[in-house]
């Protein structure tokens, strides 16, 4: 990864390689990337060595976010009964994991279970996480609004875009 290049950095979204610098860690010098988030203009200095541990990547291609639009469209039979706890947990794993392929599930396992029962307070915050991250992935990928990649994503895990079932 070089400067200038644009990355995807798990729970914090697409972020740009502002630099690559040296830096001294614990007596030795080591090469980092200063990235800036795009969402919230952080800057984090990240050693080159850890990015694939962080889950530090290249942004998706054009034609995976098709699939992960797809991903979130289809239903995906009963979810599996555990409590929001388990599930949670779960959840930011996925999160954590820097793939956009779990992040299209927890945007598809929540909205299924949205049908079942009311999303409990931290179901809800981990479904506009995983919505906002892969959202915005996916708008810079396409070069389109962030919004208008949101409403797609709705429409498609809601079926009708306002809440109300998924189609079938």
């Amino acid at each position: 990864m070089r400067q200038g290049e644009t990355v995807y950095f798990p729970g914090h979204g697409i972020s740009k390689v502002e630099s690559v610098e040296q830096k001294e860690f614990d007596g030795s010098n080591k090469e980092v990337l200063v990235l800036r988030v795009a969402s919230s203009s952080m800057t984090v200095m990240v050693p080159k060595d850890n990015l694939a541990m962080l889950g530090i990547r290249p942004v998706i291609s054009k034609n995976t976010t098709s699939e992960l639009m797809s991903i979130i469209s289809k239903a995906n039979g009963p979810v599996k009964a555990q409590s929001w706890k388990d599930r949670n947990k779960e959840f930011l794993q996925k999160i954590r994991s820097g793939s956009p392929f779990e992040l299209a599930q927890i945007i598809r396992d929540l909205s299924q279970l949205k049908e079942q029962k009311p999303l409990s307070f931290c179901e809800k915050r981990m479904y506009e996480t995983a919505r906002r991250l892969l959202g915005e992935e996916i708008a810079h990928v396409r070069k389109e609004k962030c919004d208008k990649v949101f409403t797609q994503i709705d429409v498609l895990s809601n079926g009708n875009g306002n809440g109300n079932g998924r189609k079938h």
